[in-house]
């Protein structure tokens, strides 16, 4: 999960965007595959999913990643990756 800083071009001129690396749906798809597959102890490391990635900076104020599916889709994840009885770190 998250995101990286990345740049791209624009009538030439270059500018600073965020690249996606895993969104929280994408998460969930995983973890159903392995569940699917077998796997029965699962556990997840969750990074870069707020402000700005996995550089965020100073952090005085968690803000969940929109481009990642923001607040709603980060909760939907962790109840979904609970409901499969995946811990989530």
């Amino acid at each position: 999960v998250g995101q990286i800083n990345g740049s791209g071009w624009f009538f030439g001129m270059r500018y600073n965007t965020k690249e996606t690396l895993t969104s929280f749906d994408q998460v969930k798809d995983i973890a159903t595959d392995l569940k699917n597959n077998g796997v029965d102890a699962l556990n997840m490391k969750v990074t870069g999913w707020f402000n700005g990635g996995y550089e965020p900076g100073w952090v005085d104020k968690i803000k969940v990643a929109r481009q990642l599916g923001g607040e709603d889709g980060f909760n939907a994840m962790l109840s979904d990756l609970a409901k499969k009885g995946v811990k989530v770190y």
